[in-house]
């Protein structure tokens, strides 16, 4: 993968690719904070880069644009996981804080295993497909991107990703208790 990336970066293709290291950035950023919500925050504005969602459509254009990355049917899970990004963006944590109780604790690490495995996924296959790069490097390649029909962006992208691989070997036991490290 750094060998792809090390082409992708060498080549005049999508040269204008600050949309493209904004995310790659944020999410290598994210892998090392030590805060639940703000990597579920962070990593969900990883996909939000690649979504362009409009002023006033965050939610509605994030859990549609989604299906491209998981395919249709995880719309609750997606607007959940958007939920929380919105929380923490206008800090209202304490929705989720207070008080912190264990079902709480289990289900934002659920979240934040499937929204990374989402962001990776993402980043990995624009990362390895030559023909992704022009489509996912920049804002207004973006944008033409999201214009194209359907059907278009589809072939373009090819299949869905699983989000719930995330969750394939997670085990609660491993989880410190509500309050311990």
């Amino acid at each position: 993968m750094a060998e792809r990336y090390e082409r992708m970066t060498a080549t005049r293709q999508g040269s204008d690719r600050w949309r493209f290291n904004r995310v790659l950035h944020l999410y290598s950023q994210t892998r090392a904070e030590e805060q639940l919500l703000e990597r579920i925050h962070q990593y969900t504005r990883c996909i939000d880069g690649f979504v362009t969602t409009g002023p006033g459509q965050g939610l509605k254009q994030f859990k549609s644009r989604t299906e491209l990355f998981i395919g249709p049917r995880h719309h609750d899970l997606m607007g959940e996981i958007y939920d929380v990004r919105s929380s923490v963006e206008h800090l209202h944590e304490d929705r989720y804080l207070d008080p912190l109780t264990r079902p709480v604790q289990v289900d934002l690490t659920k979240k934040e295993a499937v929204i990374e495995h989402i962001a990776r996924t993402t980043l990995a296959r624009i990362v390895m497909n030559d023909h992704l790069w022009a489509h996912f490097t920049s804002k207004t390649a973006l944008g033409d991107f999201w214009a194209k029909p359907v059907d278009e962006r589809r072939a373009i992208w090819g299949p869905p990703i699983d989000p719930m691989e995330a969750l394939a070997e997670f085990d609660e036991r491993y989880l410190p208790k509500v309050g311990e490290r």
